[in-house]
């Protein structure tokens, strides 16, 4: 699923400026990539390079980890959606990391 999802991101970034506005795509990707990454470092024991996988780089990368990883591993934990409130205190946290 992941290198599936790593095609479509090449695709996605080769698209003309502007179709992905505020690279929204892009984060959804990267938020189902990050849930199901801790997914399975926390059931399973299983460590995925999920940056490797999806060939992330600079701000994709720094978008991934600061943003992506402390919002999926938040929602895990609690097993629901974080509402406008919690996401901000978790990025906030995230940040000053």
């Amino acid at each position: 699923m992941l290198t599936t999802m790593q095609t479509c991101l090449a695709r996605l970034q080769k698209a003309p400026q502007g179709r992905d506005h505020n690279d929204v795509i892009e984060a959804y990707f990267n938020q189902v990539a990050a849930m199901i990454v801790t997914q399975c470092r926390l059931l399973a024991g299983v460590d995925i390079d999920v940056p490797k996988l999806l060939k992330l780089k600079k701000i994709q990368l720094a978008m991934y980890r600061r943003i992506a990883v402390p919002l999926a591993e938040e929602m895990i934990r609690k097993k629901r959606l974080n509402n406008d409130a919690v996401a901000e205190k978790v990025l906030k946290k995230a940040i000053r990391k």
